[in-house]
């Protein structure tokens, strides 16, 4: 917490309301003054002022995770052993999209986690991202709930989160190990390739398996180089893909008549020998879209 007289910031907010505790709803901005709180109406600060405010006074220390409390974290980040747990998790990677725009990340997490029946923990690990842990039971969200849970909680909170949807995993030793891969994954801008803002492994797999070898490839490299796809016939792959090959889902989402879709796709089968209504070549396009 920054150090400041307590006089200046009354004198530029002087419609600021002296506490002696935070109000603590998403109508007032909480401002720590060592003993006092500073409680400032949002409707009369600007988005600015409200993000600035924030990181001087409220990110940094309101994401600081307390490890005593948080024995997943012990585990999961530093490798100690949990006694007594049995049963399957998954874990949840969330992550801040907008962060200037967020000045309510411990109640938002809160929120989100009362959303679950059976969750275990949940915490900040960086200032923009953090994990939920769930344990399998008969009600667990698919990824089409959480789709509806993040929307609810984005317009609630003004806020804008992805998730990384993890696997259900036995609890073991190689907890850990899972957690850092899946961690890997999460932070990886090729986990955006979904139009949702729910990813999960199947998604990514494909990318996430072969980018490694592809560069040593002879063949992926005549493709680069020979096989150049326009910005739109990328995003017609991309979207196909997604859609597992659906050429009416595809349309729609990409709100292109059928017809001018299908002309697209016989020209690009003319023009390269790939036709994408072939899981197989539409794979192997899709590899290309994402290596050029």
């Amino acid at each position: 917490m920054i150090e400041i007289d307590i006089a200046q910031l009354e004198e530029i907010y002087n419609f600021a309301i002296p506490q002696k505790k935070p109000m603590k709803n998403n109508y007032f901005l909480d401002i720590p003054l060592k003993d006092t709180w500073l409680c400032l109406p949002k409707e009369r600060l600007t988005q600015t002022e409200i993000a600035l405010l924030s990181s001087l006074f409220l990110e940094k220390q309101e994401t600081m995770i307390d490890q005593h409390r948080h024995p997943w974290y012990q585990f999961l980040v530093n490798n100690q052993p949990i006694k007594k747990v049995t049963g399957k998790y998954r874990l949840l990677h969330f992550s801040m999209i907008n962060n200037e725009k967020m000045t309510a990340k411990l109640e938002w997490l809160k929120a989100f986690t009362n959303m679950f029946d059976n969750p275990i923990d949940s915490f900040y690990i960086t200032d923009t991202y953090g994990v939920l842990i769930e344990k399998k039971g008969k009600n667990n969200f698919s990824s089409e709930q959480l789709e509806g849970i993040l929307l609810t909680l984005e317009t609630d909170f003004n806020c804008k989160v992805s998730l990384y949807l993890g696997n259900f995993y036995p609890y073991s030793e190689k907890f850990p190990q899972l957690f850092s891969e899946e961690r890997t994954i999460s932070c990886q801008k090729e986990t955006q390739i979904s139009a949702n803002q729910v990813t999960v492994f199947s998604q990514v797999a494909l990318h996430y398996l072969t980018k490694d070898s592809i560069p040593d490839s002879s063949i992926m490299t005549y493709f680069q180089a020979h096989l150049l796809i326009d910005p739109t016939m990328k995003k017609i792959i991309k979207t196909l893909w997604l859609h597992q090959g659906n050429i009416s889902s595809t349309s729609k989402e990409l709100y292109m008549h059928r017809n001018t879709l299908q002309y697209r796709l016989e020209k690009f089968k003319d023009n390269t020998g790939l036709s994408l209504k072939n899981m197989d070549d539409l794979a192997l396009s899709y590899l290309i879209t994402l290596t050029q």
